[in-house]
């Protein structure tokens, strides 16, 4: 593990909301596929975008340090993943995946 990286929400409005983390940023692809996998409220912007935090923060729900959410990105050393919940597509490393696409994804071929 390691690395500081983000994931973009961006909503139908047009509204943005990054999740960061400080230490998992080589794991972010994983974490966001094991989110969308769950297949739950993929329609729901804001219920999404709380389930794939609780995934990113899952078993250090009360640590201090290596979370952040912010209206900006935050100090990343990886390509920021965004999600475009209208379009219910994932946008990693500038290609484009729907949420089923993604769900599927051998993300052991991907170097992120």
């Amino acid at each position: 593990m390691g690395g500081r990286a983000n994931i973009c929400n961006i909503y139908s409005g047009g509204d943005e909301i990054y999740f960061y983390t400080h230490n998992r940023g080589t794991d972010l692809p994983v974490i966001l596929q094991e989110a969308l996998q769950k297949r739950w409220r993929w329609a729901d912007e804001a219920y999404l975008a709380r389930i794939i935090f609780c995934h990113l923060v899952k078993g250090m729900e009360g640590s201090e340090y290596s979370f952040g959410i912010a209206p900006y990105e935050i100090d990343p050393n990886h390509d920021t993943i965004e999600v475009l919940h209208a379009e219910q597509v994932v946008v990693l490393m500038g290609s484009h995946y729907s949420f089923e696409e993604y769900c599927d994804l051998d993300l052991s071929t991907i170097r992120y």
